[in-house]
């Protein structure tokens, strides 16, 4: 019987390894006794590693929770005293008697000296590295006594500033400590402007002897190209080797594509370890290929690397029958490289679904067409009997030394950036932007009633604007931006008026379209496999203050709630961690790409020698280490490190100096490592940034680092009115944007005492760390709603009182903040001068109980922005803006297919209404499982005439609906009226009494209609007047139809009566989140909603018990209806 090569290599490793003794030896030292003491004796301790002092203490009782209240401040000398490790383990005669011994330390945090037996191994500096440290000459037989002291990072680092030549200045906020610049440990552990800094002292990882004789494989790094119809895996193998060096062979295989290739090794052993590279070639159409979340399936094909040293092995694989001799290049190899790799795609006849789509029958969003990249006409792969193979197996003689696994997604992805007008062609097709069924630039669209009607459209190739109906003038309306008089001098290509100082933000060419041609400008998005995708995702920062507490559980949770949320991306932010293992391999599982940065934010860094390497020495691992994975699409060098030169007074007199240590740290240091270990994925040397004039030679497009015509662009505004467009730059990727809030309720609660729960307490300032930031949020608050005349009280009790109506503006501000960007943002992506082609929030998770730009607390508890994030990113999203006076309803669609929607539109009374009789749920006429927020009660069927709407005291004044055509990806205006022109339909209702309610259905295509969905739905609404002029009433709300769904899933419906309940969110004493929350709840409607607990089982009466419903007149009742204890306010 012929056996392929898979299968034989295959089963040889396996016998080699089943019976034969261990060519190295690994003790590991974690599970030892440590004693830990402080400098002088005060503190013992005893744990095995990991270990953080400031935990076990906290453990024991010995100190405070550091997060409940002001414990940061009482528990900071732990993070000020240095900390001795020591352990004591004995050393094997055979251990001794290998050629190498190493200690292999990993997550010393941070700066430690190391010593063995009392004499002297390392001085230790950086967090982010793994330390393979010689001791074969320090070890005695039997008992040895390992210490590693750890000296305290805060002030270490201050005194490295302090004997710097030069000063280098260090962000600061409210509580945090200088100088985290000058110490490679994680930036936000000195504190940030969204948490607290432990400083603390440890090690997260940990210690082990390896010793080996033969040459020992430490791990495989991978990258990947695509060229024609072939992938290339790059492979480079890390091998440890011994003193006088070692002869062997190295098997890569990928035994689902029949892939199994060997080369032979001569291995010098001065330099103690090597790298060899090898790649190895697989044809498209032999695999399934990778996709994002949303567009298919997560394909991973499983590579393993064997090194085998002794040449009896080698010398047996000779005696086999001939295999094909492929040259697998790199360097430190053998030039002969054996190879046996089958045309893994010829043994399978295709089936009639593989050759439909061979032949084009398949439409490019066709789930059938989702395995392969775009354009590619070869067959799915389908693996079969190899051709030809070795022959049959006998006894192994020879002793395998290590393995190494690898899992591969094959995909190809580009970061896009190219000439505005060419991106236009790719994004929008021939039409340009806002165009739907109807031809634009005709003038003509059927109306959904009576009245002014229009639509935008991209016009005669030169610019956006309202086209009306012939019947009626011809109106223009522009984007919304004032012109700017000034100029803007920074910009590449000298003076541009068009550039906006006050609003930051590019304006456009408004008022002059005959200057359309000067207009700059490049894309930046993301193209996977062929496809443009709209990356919709946020910034994750460290998911706990200790990385030894950031479990599997936390890391899954951290990311199953950003799928919830229905993102595609995340960022993984730069003055954190480099995430460990288990982060990128759910991202390679489940879809999620991965913005990866290394580990520098927000201020300048040194470049002395010292510093250099230990930077060289710690990206080369990461980089080694995470960029295998598929879900890894772009490098980043820093955050905000080149903005932050325009921050400090050092910086902006001195900025030759500090630009010559930006370029050496990270452009000719860590760009150059990009450039030799990473080729094939993006690197941008900061975010923001304008990227680059070219490549190659690598130049940067300096000057403004916001400059929203190029890159991407961080955006924060405190002062601006959040709930204008006008407010958000047309940014082509935005990379950071948020608005603050505390955590919810039940969160804040539980780190905090009653006197906390007081508008401008100590407590509460105290988990406030961004300056100012109390006054810029109410300063928001009282744009758009009531507030007291004071939030001082005279009692307890109305202190608290003020404080949740405090608090609950806080949330909903924030929450109303992100709906207008990310609205504005989503449906840019068609407009041909922005094309917004992504969305990463700051930030999607916490570290502590206190005020951050999070959308989920650090009790996992979601606030009310992150349903509305969950809506906006929904890959069917209808929007409702007011605008220049205007209406305006979008349609918003990431489908790789075009579909149709069914559009309403109603007038919908405030109060007053009568629901009908037999309504469920205490009186509702309408049930919905609203995905972003509940629709109004419809009167009308599907379909109707604005005639065939109730009258009288139905919730619905006035009503029409329409279908429309939905592009494929792409965004459309699909409904344009004068506000003051649609409520003149609904003579009853006024700005103040009345709201629009807009709802849409749309059939679902593409992988959501693979996936079972018939319908996507979506709603919005429009207030025509601020929040605090509204006339409301107050709401009944009621619970009903508890029920349970699963063990951990409680559905309940939450139901109205005759009046509206708006900015309505319920919370939970429970650990968990909601399938639907903050929503507008019209007169006589219901919304089914889940409760997913994250603490394990729940019953309905424990869900029901818990929950907290607030809404905009609950919160602030007092203030319309006046009581002794706020007076009316004017």
């Amino acid at each position: 019987m012929t056996r392929g090569p898979t299968m034989l290599l295959g089963g040889l490793l396996l016998a080699g390894l089943a019976g034969l003794a261990a060519a190295h030896d690994v003790l590991d030292l974690n599970p030892l006794e440590w004693a830990i003491t402080n400098k002088n004796g005060s503190v013992s301790l005893a744990s095995s590693l990991p270990a953080y002092p400031v935990e076990l203490l906290r453990a024991s009782g010995a100190i405070g929770d550091p997060q409940y209240r002001f414990g940061e401040l009482e528990t900071r000398w732990v993070a000020l005293d240095t900390w001795q490790f020591e352990t004591t383990f004995d050393a094997s005669a055979g251990l001794l008697a290998r050629k190498q011994v190493l200690l292999v330390l990993n997550g010393v945090d941070t700066f430690a000296n190391v010593t063995l037996n009392g004499r002297k191994v390392a001085d230790l500096d950086n967090f982010h590295r793994e330390w393979l440290l010689p001791v074969k000459d320090l070890l005695v037989p039997g008992a040895n006594t390992l210490t590693i002291t750890i000296l305290p990072a805060i002030t270490t680092a201050i005194e490295l500033k302090r004997s710097h030549p030069y000063h280098i200045p260090t962000v600061t906020q409210l509580g945090n400590v200088d100088a985290y610049n000058f110490a490679r440990k994680p930036a936000y552990d000195f504190g940030w402007d969204w948490g607290m800094g432990l400083g603390a002292s440890g090690i997260w990882g940990g210690a082990s002897l390896l010793a080996f004789d033969a040459a020992v494989l430490r791990g495989v790094h991978l990258h990947q190209t695509f060229s024609g119809d072939t992938f290339t895996l790059h492979a480079e193998a890390h091998l440890l080797v011994p003193p006088g060096g070692d002869a062997g062979a190295a098997w890569f295989l990928l035994p689902e594509l029949g892939v199994a290739q060997r080369r032979k090794l001569e291995l010098d052993g001065a330099a103690g370890e090597a790298y060899v590279r090898h790649d190895i070639a697989v044809k498209a159409d032999a695999v399934d290929v990778w996709w994002p979340v949303g567009l298919g399936s997560q394909t991973l094909y499983n590579l393993t690397v064997t090194y085998a040293s002794w040449s009896s092995l080698l010398d047996f694989f000779d005696k086999t029958e001939p295999v094909a001799l492929v040259d697998g290049g790199g360097a430190a190899a053998d030039p002969a490289a054996d190879t046996a790799s089958p045309d893994a795609a010829a043994a399978s006849p295709p089936s009639d679904a593989d050759a439909a789509a061979a032949a084009g029958g398949a439409a490019p969003g066709d789930p059938s067409a989702r395995r392969r990249l775009a354009g590619a006409t070869s067959l799915p792969g389908k693996l079969g009997t190899p051709a030809s193979g070795l022959g049959a197996a006998a006894d192994v003689p020879g002793e395998f030394t290590s393995s190494v696994s690898r899992r591969v997604g094959f995909r190809v992805v580009e970061v896009v950036r190219k000439p505005l007008a060419e991106a236009v062609d790719e994004l929008l097709g021939p039409k340009g932007g806002w165009h739907s069924a109807n031809t634009v630039g005709t003038g003509t669209r059927s109306c959904f009633w009576g009245g002014s009607c229009g639509q935008w459209g991209w016009v005669n190739a030169s610019r956006w604007e309202f086209i009306s109906d012939p019947t009626h003038p011809q109106t223009r309306y522009y984007t919304g931006y004032e012109d700017f008089l000034g100029t803007k001098t920074s910009l590449p290509g000298g003076e541009n008026p068009w550039w906006n100082d006050a609003l930051g933000l590019w304006t456009g060419y408004n008022g002059h379209p005959d200057l359309a041609k000067d207009v700059e400008g490049e894309s930046f998005f993301f193209r996977v496999n062929g496809h443009p995708l709209y990356a919709k995702g946020a910034n994750v920062i460290p998911p706990s203050l200790l990385m030894i507490n950031a479990t599997q559980q936390v890391i899954n949770a951290t990311l199953y709630n950003a799928l919830d949320a229905k993102m595609n991306m995340v960022r993984v932010w730069g003055g954190g961690w480099y995430m460990p293992d288990s982060f990128y391999d759910y991202c390679d599982e489940h879809g999620l790409l991965v913005w990866q940065e290394t580990m520098f934010a927000c201020a300048p860094y040194p470049r002395d020698t010292a510093f250099i390497a230990n930077v060289r020495a710690e990206v080369e691992q990461q980089v080694r280490r995470i960029s295998a994975h598929p879900s890894v699409v772009l490098w980043g060098g820093n955050n905000e490190v080149e903005v932050s030169l325009d921050w400090y007074r050092g910086t902006q007199t001195n900025q030759p100096l500090y630009t010559s240590d930006y370029n050496a740290l990270f452009i000719d240091t860590i760009g150059d490592i990009m450039k030799e270990l990473v080729p094939s994925i993006m690197y941008l040397d900061s975010s923001p940034t304008n990227g680059l004039v070219s490549s190659e030679p690598f130049i940067k497009r300096w000057a403004n680092a916001q400059d929203p015509r190029y890159g991407d662009v961080h955006f924060y505004d405190y002062y601006s009115n959040c709930l204008d467009t006008k407010t958000y730059p047309m940014a082509k990727f935005v990379s950071e944007h948020g608005w603050p809030s505390y955590p919810t309720w039940p969160t804040y609660r539980d780190a905090t005492a009653p006197p906390d729960w007081a508008v401008g307490s100590p407590g509460m300032e105290f988990r406030q760390r961004h300056w100012n930031k109390t006054a810029e949020m109410t300063n928001q608050y009282g744009m758009h709603f009531k507030l007291p005349p004071s939030w001082a009280a005279p009692t307890t009790g109305e202190a608290f009182r003020l404080w949740k109506m405090y608090h609950y503006l806080n949330q909903v501000q924030q929450a109303l903040c992100f709906d207008t960007g990310f609205g504005y943002w989503r449906r840019l992506r068609s407009e041909p001068q922005a094309l917004t082609m992504g969305i990463l929030y700051w930030q999607l998770n916490d570290v502590w109980p206190g005020a951050s730009w999070s959308g989920i607390d650090s009790a996992w508890r979601w606030k009310p922005m992150q349903y509305v994030v969950k809506r906006q990113f929904e890959d069917f999203v209808v929007q409702s803006y007011e605008t220049n006076g205007r209406l305006e309803v979008f349609v918003v669609s990431d489908m790789p297919l075009p579909t149709t929607a069914l559009i309403r539109v109603s007038i919908v009374h405030l109060s007053g209404s009568t629901c009908p009789a037999a309504a469920p749920g205490g009186g509702a006429a309408n049930t919905t499982a609203a995905p972003g927020a509940a629709a109004a009660a419809n009167a009308s069927s599907a379909g109707a005439d604005a005639d065939d709407a109730d009258a009288g005291d139905a919730p619905v004044a006035w009503s029409a609906s329409k279908r429309v055509a939905v592009p494929a990806n792409n965004a459309g205006i699909v409904f344009n009226s004068s506000v003051a022109e649609l409520f003149a339909l609904a003579p009853d209702c006024t700005y103040a009494t009345c709201y629009v309610d807009v709802t849409a259905e749309a059939d679902a295509v593409g992988p959501a209609a693979a996936a079972g969905a018939t319908k996507l739905r979506s709603a919005a609404q429009s207030f025509a007047v601020e929040y605090k002029t509204l006339r409301l009433s107050k709401p009944a709300i009621t619970i009903s139809d508890v029920a349970t769904v699963d063990a951990t899933t409680v559905r309940f419906t939450v139901s109205t009566a005759g009046e509206a309940s708006l900015l309505t969110y319920w919370d939970s004493d429970l650990l968990g989140h909601f399938t639907a929350n903050f929503l507008n709840l019209a007169p006589c409607t219901s919304v089914v909603v889940e409760f997913k607990s994250d603490q394990g089982p729940v019953t309905p009466a424990q869900v029901v018990g818990s929950l907290t419903i607030q809404d905009l007149f609950d919160a602030q009742a007092d203030l319309y209806t006046p009581s002794a204890a706020f007076p009316a306010s004017k």
